[in-house]
């Protein structure tokens, strides 16, 4: 007997929202990582900024990570294959499994021409080692307010049937929609072999939205007090089950008042239920597709992604880059020495002007100084070599 899930509550949401960012905040501190050196915006030690040294360090993102990203996408966007396992052995089960497999390619792929779902999906794989896809039913778009068709007086079924098809094939719209989820912004709880069995998501929505679309008496209230301004967003969780999807007001604090360093579950016990339902799917909606999935157990560790391998060779790559560039940029123009006939003997009992050494410049010292420059430890290994051995590195671990 199938274990009947009860009907989520703003306290139920709210405690698995806590226990699913202690589980997954670690990894996803991780994926902000990959994340920043696909986009290159990966922090690079540079050389810190010093009056003595008179040099300003040059900061370069190879865009390295991205590139090969882009370039392996191209590669994965085939489309998949379908396939749904006959109940028994029967030739009538056979052709109606042959019918959904039909019917499940038709509808990704025109799911595909609406959304463009795949390639964000594949991207994600790549980056982060997983991707998540929902698959929703919109029963709302075949009603009579969206301009299902009702059954006039005296009108047969066969006619009534007819224009239901019509109005199928013309002016209605599919009632189901398959979008792609952001993997950092969602929240999955997982089963033993990493099927999702519910899902949190944080969104945030206008003041203006909630008081009319969800009817949210709290959310009036503030508008029309001035506390809240129409336009000013406030956060949601949406909750997804095996059974029932459900949206909570998880607070009433706008999103540009909040401290980025909160969780937005901190100051509240439990959340506000603004609509809940059932899909009637029977299973969670939400997929999530793995790419090298790990013996580890920890979520840290546990999905692996294209870039795992050459992680810490991509950021060498952009930290030798950057102190080559800062080199040239230092000694990209030539230097002189002016030396003048007065000695530092002049300035005995007074203070002597201060002199600064300018790279791409004229240096001026006197007489009785010189200017030279410290030898360097010998046998140092030249960093073009060793350049060329990190490039080695990201070429064979992400062929």
């Amino acid at each position: 007997m199938a274990y009947k899930l009860p009907v989520p509550t703003g306290r139920s949401v709210r405690e698995l929202h806590e226990r699913l960012v202690r589980e997954w905040l670690p990894r996803y501190y991780i994926d902000e990582e990959y994340r920043a050196l696909v986009h290159q915006t990966n922090n690079i030690e540079l050389l810190p900024d010093s009056s003595n040294r008179n040099m300003d360090p040059i900061e370069i993102h190879s865009g390295r990570a991205g590139g090969i990203i882009d370039h392996t996408l191209g590669l994965l966007m085939s489309m998949p294959s379908f396939h749904a396992a006959p109940p028994d052995l029967s030739t009538e089960s056979a052709r109606e499994s042959e019918s959904v497999e039909k019917f499940l390619a038709a509808v990704f792929e025109a799911q595909l021409l609406a959304n463009d779902f795949w390639p964000s999906v594949g991207r994600e794989v790549l980056i982060y080692g997983r991707a998540f896809v929902k698959a929703m039913p919109m029963p709302t778009v075949w009603t009579i307010q969206e301009g299902y068709p009702a059954r006039e007086k005296k009108e047969t079924a066969k006619k009534y049937l007819a224009r239901i098809k019509q109005w199928k094939e013309t002016e209605g719209k599919f009632p189901f929609v398959i979008r792609h989820v952001p993997t950092l912004d969602i929240l999955p709880m997982l089963d033993a072999n990493d099927n999702v069995i519910a899902t949190i998501e944080e969104k945030w929505v206008t003041a203006k939205l909630l008081a009319e679309e969800m009817k949210s008496g709290t959310v009036q209230e503030l508008i029309k007090r001035g506390t809240v301004k129409w336009y000013e967003e406030l956060p949601v969780v949406e909750y997804i089950d095996g059974e029932h999807v459900a949206y909570f007001l998880a607070g009433t604090q706008p999103r540009e008042k909040m401290n980025r360093e909160e969780t937005i579950y901190e100051h509240v016990a439990q959340y506000e239920r603004l609509r809940t339902w059932r899909h009637g799917l029977g299973v969670c909606p939400v997929t999530m597709i793995v790419a090298i999935k790990t013996e580890i157990p920890e979520y840290e560790l546990r999905y692996k992604g294209f870039l795992h391998d050459a992680k810490d060779a991509l950021e060498t790559y952009d930290f030798l880059i950057s102190r080559l560039a800062t080199m040239v940029y230092a000694y990209y123009l030539p230097s002189y020495e002016w030396k003048i006939a007065a000695t530092s003997a002049h300035f005995q009992g007074r203070d002597r002007p201060k002199m600064e050494i300018e790279l791409g410049g004229v240096t001026v010292t006197y007489s009785d100084e010189e200017l030279k420059v410290l030898p360097s430890p010998q046998n140092l290994p030249d960093a073009k070599d060793l350049l060329q051995q990190v490039d080695d590195v990201i070429q064979r671990d992400t062929l």
